[in-house]
């Protein structure tokens, strides 16, 4: 994992805690507001890496029409 992913997920997680904490029962919200950063984590690196092959096929794309 990249070290700014984990900021990222650290920063939520520790978000839900604490507004999880205002309703007592942190056993069960840990566990939940794990599931939901774990979740966002594969949705960004999705994203990421989406973003990242479409910038490559353009490029190749390109450079198959300036030759």
């Amino acid at each position: 994992m990249q070290p700014r992913f984990f900021c990222f997920f650290f920063h939520q997680w520790k978000k839900e805690k604490k507004r999880k904490k205002k309703h007592n029962h942190p056993t069960i919200h840990f566990n939940t507001s794990l599931a939901i950063s774990i979740k966002l984590i594969l949705k960004c690196r999705i994203l990421i890496a989406r973003r990242k092959t479409r910038r490559t096929f353009n490029r190749q794309q390109i450079k198959k029409q300036t030759l």
